[in-house]
């Protein structure tokens, strides 16, 4: 991430980079004979752009807005991550976050299409040194 913009209230970050995927099945049929079943996979990587707003609400509390989109038809077809967190600061050192975050991949491939969307809230801690 590269600093774009920073004011006395806020900061814009604006960035690239990449994204790996792993995904996989397996399913499993019980009975009869004996177990039967089959697993699928795939794995791949996206480039990605982003962008990051974070809004400082006075000394240690503060917000983040963050997304990103990408794939481009070189590892999926399109890729986007939305993130919104508040976060407090104990220390120069030592935050915690919580928010809610959504993500989204559309992958075609030889033998069908991926589409995963995946979204719910999300608490982290971060430790600087």
């Amino acid at each position: 991430m590269w600093e774009a913009l920073s004011t006395g209230t806020g900061r814009l970050d604006i960035g690239a980079g990449m994204r790996f995927c792993n995904t996989g099945i397996s399913v499993a049929f019980i009975g009869g004979p004996g177990p039967v079943g089959f697993s699928i996979g795939d794995d791949w990587v996206d480039p990605v752009v982003a962008l990051r707003y974070r809004a400082y609400f006075g000394r240690d509390w503060y917000g983040t807005l963050f997304a990103d989109v990408g794939g481009f038809g070189n590892g999926s077809e399109f890729t986007w991550q939305g993130l919104a967190t508040v976060g407090y600061r104990f220390a120069n050192s030592f935050s915690v976050e919580g928010g809610y975050r959504i993500l989204q991949t559309d992958r075609a491939e030889a033998n069908g299409s991926i589409d995963i969307e995946m979204s719910g809230s999300i608490i982290g801690a971060r430790w600087r040194f």
